[in-house]
């Protein structure tokens, strides 16, 4: 099969690389950092020059971009092509997002997907929902590649990481925010809440290393916090902790 993939960062060329393996692996390279070409040459991945000639040539199209731009990406291929083929949208969105990517296209085209797991990790896992998710986990069988299904409907993949994310992004988050009020408050609240810490098993130094570690992310989690409120809101909860976290990512990255 020929799979295209838009727009291979770390974790992409990753999924790409797997697949290259037993697949054709089309990329565009045009626009692209040096680093990210490093990868796809070195994943074998192969150059489709433009979006119409990618979209034209591959049996399925995996999107895994940042969330704001998920769907302008899809309404670029949509209006390439918008039948025929299945298109894996992997993106961090939120479920009426990805109801509205699904529209783009004719009726079973598109899978709703979203990953767990680092690049490289044994324990990467792609989740999916949508009619055709069995067609996502023939794709990758056989492969370090997990596959689980959420469920029938486009929109519960994104849900579940929506989810997921609350964990896994607002909880760094508040402790970026912590780490920062109690160095505003001086030294002495910081001297306190340090040792507060310490006594109940936390060591502030190891959170300021890790709120460190999250500045090459940052930019790319305001989107999928963003999106993250969204939910909320469709869902009816409260959408404070998903807005203070995409706060909190903005002031990181614009350091």
């Amino acid at each position: 099969m020929k799979i295209g993939v838009l727009h291979p960062g770390a974790m992409g060329s990753d999924l790409g690389q797997v697949l290259s393996v037993s697949h054709d692996v089309l990329w565009i390279g045009t626009g692209r950092s040096a680093e990210t070409r490093e990868r796809a040459t070195a994943a074998g991945f192969v150059e489709a020059g433009t979006l119409p000639n990618l979209v034209t040539r591959s049996d399925v199209v995996i999107s895994i971009c940042p969330p704001h731009a998920a769907v302008e990406v899809a309404r670029e291929v949509s209006v390439i092509r918008s039948a025929g083929f299945l298109y894996i949208d992997a993106n961090s969105v939120a479920p009426g997002t990805v109801r509205g990517i699904a529209e783009l296209f004719g009726p079973g085209v598109v899978v709703d997907a979203t990953l767990t797991g680092a690049p490289g990790a044994e324990n990467l896992t792609i989740w999916t929902s949508g009619g055709r998710s069995s067609e996502v986990s023939e794709l990758f069988g056989g492969t370090r590649v997990r596959c689980r299904t959420v469920g029938d409907e486009i929109g519960q993949a994104g849900a579940f990481k929506i989810c997921a994310g609350l964990r896994s992004k607002v909880m760094p988050a508040i402790w970026a925010t912590l780490v920062e009020a109690a160095a505003e408050a001086g030294p002495e609240v910081e001297h306190a809440v340090r040792a507060h810490l310490y006594d109940i098993g936390y060591d502030l130094d190891r959170e300021v290393a890790r709120v460190a570690e999250l500045a090459p992310k940052a930019w790319r989690w305001i989107g999928e916090m963003e999106e993250s409120a969204t939910t909320m809101r469709e869902l009816g909860l409260p959408v404070g902790f998903s807005e203070a976290a995409a706060a909190t990512y903005r002031r990181i990255a614009n350091r």
